[in-house]
């Protein structure tokens, strides 16, 4: 190779390394020449075309060489942009410290953004002090609507509800935009719900306003809807849910969030046709919703009430399991428990009746409804020794309700007497009549002596106090069922004859009363000694559809009536069902 090209190039690479040597240790003195204001622009000019970790990268450079309000201000902003809220925060609360008083146009603008972090923070109590301060304090004016509504939105995510609907109202009073009036409306409309001493003509009237300014929005028909529905209003707030229904339909790729209020909507339709006595239409309802949430326990648990009476068993029990599965609100999981159990009860179906309450007890063990309803089910399945441990519980557990007390209590000695064991019965019994002198209590004394102990004066004594007390608590002179029950129990033949004629002639004027007194009739002629006319109306009562089967296999009034062959062949005729124990 050419000697000349050679030292050429030699040369060249010599020249290059000696320019990147002195470019090193030039850098430094050239980054001087960038000065904290060069690197706050440039943080602005990140922050115009949306690029936030250039905002806090150039800021952070301005704060290495110059610490400023400034500076840390737009590092505040960048980091809020990029959802680093708790950093934000502590930028901007640097910032304040560099502005005085004499600065409160700047001082508010802080105090907001440093609300704004703490409300995506969700510490909403920290956020409301801060855009107080910046409205009070430092005067902000800038957007007093929006620091308005989020004041609003503070204190009502903070569980301030009724703090909250007065800055929703002044936040209202800053705005002419009608889609920020709708939604306004429906948070104070909301939080007037949460409340509780609004009226429902109020809270409707909000949602109302927000319909009338944005009559698309689903959310205000929906949530109208509601109040109304809570109020009972059923027939009227029909219209607010198929408006919803409406116009989540029209949503194209709905959400998860639509998804489920098109499925409580269908479901709360669903149960007011029922109402309505349009079970079929119901029934439909019912299936729509379920194609929108599968997982909705509400309307698995309506399912099962609904259709108790008209579907199968075993769909039935498939609902109230389901129901069961996905409820996940405590209360509502305790009742649809005990309406299970009491569907199985009502079908005379006691053994799974108790498999129930087992495990409802296992879930709920603090229930005491469990315990009492599970000693009452083991007293039918003559199982005394476990249902008195129940009652002893549920007597704990209730010993501050005092009506409840007094039904346990007789409960109770009943299954004592089961037993053999009058004295502990009889002190059961006293302790009801102290609790509650009334007519049970008084009518259980009269009955306990006379069948119990035998001992017909003092029971003749406590019925006459018991029938005393039945006219006392209807406040009238007018007899009722509790009087004549009393009479019979007496053996006063007389009297509860005439009682029964007029008791069931002013049943037959009430719909649906006839069945249940020609049952009460049953029951008062059995303890007259009269089984043929106990049996007559017994069957008219079965014929008029009585189906408190529970209480008919196991009604005390009827014993003697159940070795007769005539009681098994009514029974049977009408279908009853053989309990299973």
């Amino acid at each position: 190779m050419d000697n000349f090209i050679v030292n050429n190039i030699l040369m060249k690479r010599t020249t290059f390394s000696t320019l990147v040597v002195f470019l090193f240790f030039l850098w430094p003195l050239l980054s001087l020449s960038q000065t904290a204001a060069d690197y706050n622009k440039k943080a602005k000019e990140c922050y115009d075309k949306k690029d936030y970790a250039g905002v806090i990268s150039n800021a952070t450079m301005s704060i290495n060489l110059t610490p400023s309000g400034e500076a840390y201000w737009w590092r505040g902003v960048g980091n809020y942009y990029s959802k680093n809220y708790q950093v934000a925060a502590s930028d901007y609360t640097k910032a304040i410290t560099y502005y005085t008083s004499g600065t409160k146009s700047s001082l508010a603008s802080l105090y907001v953004l440093r609300a704004d972090c703490y409300f995506e923070m969700e510490d909403y109590e920290s956020a409301f002090e801060d855009y107080d301060e910046a409205l009070t304090k430092y005067e902000y004016s800038t957007n007093k609507f929006k620091v308005y509504k989020s004041m609003a939105l503070s204190v009502d995510r903070a569980g301030y509800p009724d703090d909250a609907i007065g800055y929703y109202t002044k936040a209202i009073e800053q705005t002419t935009s009608s889609t920020e009036l709708a939604e306004l409306y429906l948070y104070r409309g909301d939080a007037k719900m949460a409340v509780g001493k609004y009226t429902t003509k109020e809270i409707v009237a909000d949602f109302t306003l927000g319909i009338t300014k944005d009559n698309q929005n689903a959310t205000l028909y929906f949530k109208r809807g509601i109040s109304k529905y809570q109020d009972k209003q059923y027939t009227e707030s029909l219209p607010d849910f198929l408006e919803t229904i409406r116009l989540d339909l029209k949503k194209t790729n709905p959400d998860s969030f639509i998804l489920k209020r098109l499925a409580q909507s269908y479901g709360i339709c669903g149960g007011i046709k029922n109402f309505q006595g349009k079970p079929e239409e119901a029934r439909a309802d019912y299936m729509t919703a379920l194609k929108y949430d599968t997982r909705n326990g509400y309307i698995y648990w309506d399912l099962a009430n609904m259709f108790k009476k008209t579907t199968s068993y075993t769909d039935v029990v498939d609902y109230y399991k389901k129901g069961l599965t996905y409820l996940t609100n405590t209360d509502d999981h305790i009742n649809c428990y005990f309406d299970y159990y009491l569907y199985e009860r009502i079908k005379l179906r006691y053994g799974p009746a108790i498999q129930i309450l087992n495990d409802a007890i296992k879930t709920h063990s603090s229930a005491k409804a469990f315990y009492w309803a599970r000693a009452y089910v083991n007293k039918l399945r003559k199982e005394y020794t476990n249902s008195i441990a129940d009652y002893d519980k549920a007597i704990a557990m209730y010993k501050k309700d005092t009506l409840s007390l007094v039904d346990i209590y007789i409960e109770r000695s009943n299954v004592l007497i089961k037993q053999n064991n009058a004295s502990d019965a009889l002190k059961d019994i006293q302790r009801a009549v102290v609790l509650k002198p009334g007519f049970t209590s008084y009518y259980t004394l009269g009955r306990f002596f006379k069948t119990t102990m035998k001992q017909n004066e003092l029971g003749d004594g406590n019925l006459q106090k018991a029938m005393q007390m039945s006219l006392a608590e209807t406040r009238t002179k007018d007899t009722t069922a509790d009087y004549a029950y009393a009479s019979a129990m007496m053996g006063d033949k007389a009297t509860t004859e005439r009682l029964v004629s007029k008791l069931i002639i002013e049943a037959s004027a009430k719909a649906g009363k006839l069945a249940a007194a020609f049952h009460d009739a049953a029951c008062m002629y059995t303890m007259l000694g009269n089984y043929t006319k106990a049996l007559e109306y017994l069957d008219q009562s079965l014929a008029a559809g009585y189906t408190d089967f529970d209480h008919l296999v196991f009604d005390a009034d009827l014993e003697a009536l159940t070795s007769l062959p005539a009681y098994k062949a009514i029974l049977t005729k009408y279908k009853v069902p053989v309990p299973i124990l």
